[in-house]
């Protein structure tokens, strides 16, 4: 959130009731959004909604709606975890943790097993091994969906027909 114009955006949402999971001001005239609500999920109607009453509230601080790209969005199912309640509540889920920089291994991408989270030391997840992260070294981490009536294949099973050959006839060769 670098700009009044975000920070303008997460106080309403804040004060309509809604969780600002994260917002991106990135380039400085797009600014996307991802809100959350508890109990009840997110619809359409409340981006559209709240779209209309940040509008609203640029005109009234002199912000022209117009230049800006507002995008709001529900938080969905690869959503992103950016609060120590959020690793709580999803602890034992799988998540994607991107690094801003390549650790001493030359790896970035980490994807695993929540394990917990704590203040001082960071995000702790298995993936071939347990790693842990400190907030500050993250660039992003989001939930990887799982959808919950898809098994896994287990061992040596095949999970998908083989596919028929057919020999194809050479182009260029009619017989005249």
């Amino acid at each position: 959130m670098e700009t009044s114009a975000a920070r303008l955006v997460a106080d309403i949402l804040t004060n309509a009731g809604y969780e600002v999971i994260l917002v991106r001001n990135v380039p400085a005239s797009k600014i996307e959004v991802w809100i959350d609500r508890q109990p009840e999920p997110v619809t359409i109607d409340d981006c559209i909604r709240m779209t209309r009453c940040v509008w609203e509230a640029f005109e009234a601080d002199d912000l022209d709606p117009g230049d800006f790209n507002l995008e709001m969005q529900s938080p969905g199912l690869d959503r992103f975890l950016t609060k120590a309640a959020h690793f709580e509540r999803f602890q034992g889920s799988q998540i994607k943790v991107r690094l801003h920089e390549k650790d001493e291994l030359g790896r970035r991408n980490f994807t695993g097993k929540l394990l917990g989270y704590d203040e001082e030391a960071g995000i702790h997840i298995l993936c071939d091994e347990e790693h842990t992260f400190s907030l500050d070294l993250v660039a992003e981490c989001r939930l990887v969906p799982v959808a919950k009536w898809a098994k896994a294949p287990e061992a040596g099973v095949r999970t998908r027909k083989p596919t028929k050959t057919r020999r194809k006839k050479p182009k260029g060769n009619k017989q005249r």
